[in-house]
């Protein structure tokens, strides 16, 4: 468990200015972690403020039962602690990975819709390609030249096919990846932590993938 400074050091404030809100915790191919600024928090509170409120524990009783993996008995203050007395809830709730799929899939709609209006030139071209390859399979003497040109027209074909953009295919690979985190993250459900995946951000095209709320906080 991290200690907590001497606020008479010297160097207090630059330890507690690697805290930050906003702050990356993580950077990996695809994926990025970080914690929320105070300005994304306060956004995504406001979007939900006219919501009905939702129990999703019973505050520092989650953690009196013995066993419970943050440690042994702790008691609040007797003016904090908890008149509510509830099951807490937890377990998963949102589509993970949903909005970049969505964007993958409108991303490549897009790419197809182009490349279709580009048939017009390409079967000429597998076409022509298939011929020459038949022409050129008789001039030498090989058997089967109508095979040796349906070869070169397949292949050529194969090579002038539809594909997704790389920047099409790392939004579906951010999706798998988003799933596969949520995958981790469900896991926390066991231990009275509540997942919501996929938030959308008020007045933003902006997403937050994993939102993990419990007995440590949010």
């Amino acid at each position: 468990m991290r200690q907590h400074p001497d606020p008479d050091r010297d160097d207090y404030e630059d330890e507690e200015d690697l805290e930050e809100l906003g702050t990356p915790v993580y950077q990996g191919s695809g994926l990025s972690v970080r914690a929320l600024t105070a300005e994304e928090l306060q956004r995504f509170l406001a979007a939900h403020a006219d919501q009905p409120a939702q129990l999703l524990g019973s505050g520092w009783a989650t953690l009196d039962p013995s066993g419970h993996p943050l440690g042994g008995p702790r008691t609040a203050p007797a003016a904090t602690q908890p008149v509510v007395s509830a099951e807490p809830v937890a377990g998963s709730l949102g589509s993970p990975g949903r909005s970049a799929l969505a964007a993958y899939r409108r991303r490549r709609a897009r790419e197809l819709a182009a490349w279709t209006r580009t048939l017009a030139w390409r079967a000429p071209l597998v076409a022509a390609a298939g011929l020459a390859g038949q022409v050129l399979a008789a001039q030498v003497g090989l058997p089967q030249a109508g095979l040796v040109g349906l070869a070169v027209a397949a292949l050529v074909g194969w090579r002038l096919r539809f594909r997704p953009s790389t920047q099409a295919r790392a939004w579906q690979r951010g999706a798998g990846g988003e799933r596969q985190t949520a995958r981790l993250l469900d896991r926390l459900s066991r231990d009275g932590y509540q997942v919501v995946h996929d938030l959308a951000m008020p007045g933003s095209p902006a997403n937050i993938d994993h939102l993990v709320v419990g007995p440590s906080g949010v």
